[in-house]
């Protein structure tokens, strides 16, 4: 599956879903983190980020205040550790 075939931004049912089962949807590879956020039209969305891609959503005109609204366990750790890279590895298949 290539990057552009995978969800990125989901209803917030969608998103509850995707934490729920802990990152996992269907047959699209897991998700490492919901990002919540207001959009430039003042609206809530929801961004999904996948282990090539962490800081998708990252604050800009199309997204603002984004918080952490799920994320996979031991992410934080890896990142206060350093080991954020070798965290995200375990979850990166190659010809994503």
């Amino acid at each position: 599956m290539s990057p552009t075939n995978i969800m990125g931004t989901v209803s917030e049912n969608l998103a509850k879903e995707i934490a729920a089962n802990d990152g996992y949807y269907s047959d699209d590879p897991r998700v490492i983190r919901i990002i919540e956020y207001t959009t430039m039209w003042g609206g809530q969305a929801y961004g999904l980020e996948y282990a090539h891609e962490i800081g998708r959503f990252a604050p800009s005109s199309h997204v603002r205040k984004p918080k952490v609204y799920w994320q996979a366990e031991g992410l934080e750790e890896a990142q206060k550790s350093g080991k954020e890279s070798e965290f995200l590895a375990k979850f990166y298949k190659r010809g994503f």
